[in-house]
């Protein structure tokens, strides 16, 4: 079973405290089940919490080996470049470093908890095909993260999560 947040903090041993928008994203993945296991390694050389949200970046695990990058970003993030240089890194390490792992940029409203995927290399179009901001509900999303490390979720996972798909259907101005 998933341990529970305790204190909000990045890791016990750092004094580096959540902002609000990690806290509710990391809870809600918690609640995805304790097969999916997930790093944040932007925030840990951080000494404070961010104040507004630019994404996350997870690096999806199961038994010791990365699985899938994901980039989320909140709703209310500004336009998103998907061409920018600041992702070539994620792709370059999803893409060449190793066997070739799915990459996605993942738009998720806590309001709902429904989401705009958008896959980044070949891997990750595996799961959503060659689209920009794929409308996607959260059952969706938690079974290809399930998938990505080879595994199958619970039927009653499977019920809990929402099929609630987002109702805007383009997020990118």
């Amino acid at each position: 079973m998933v341990r529970p947040e305790k204190h909000f903090y990045r890791d016990g041993r750092l004094d580096v405290k959540m902002a609000h928008w990690d806290q509710e994203l990391s809870l809600q993945h918690k609640k995805w089940g304790d097969n999916l296991y997930a790093v944040d390694p932007d925030r840990l050389l951080t000494d404070e919490a961010f104040e507004e949200p630019d994404g996350l970046t997870f690096f999806e695990s199961y038994r010791g080996k990365c699985h899938g990058i994901v980039e989320f970003k909140h709703i209310n993030v500004e336009d998103i470049d998907y061409k920018s240089r600041k992702y070539s890194g994620h792709y370059d390490l999803a893409t060449n470093r190793f066997k070739p792992i799915p990459f996605l940029i993942v738009v998720y409203n806590p309001e709902d908890w429904t989401f705009y995927v958008t896959p980044m290399n070949k891997p990750a179009k595996k799961y959503y095909g060659d689209v920009i901001e794929r409308p996607t509900s959260e059952r969706f999303l938690v079974r290809t993260l399930y998938e990505m490390r080879g595994l199958k979720p619970s039927v009653r996972l499977m019920r809990e999560l929402s099929s609630k798909l987002p109702r805007k259907y383009c997020i990118t101005r």
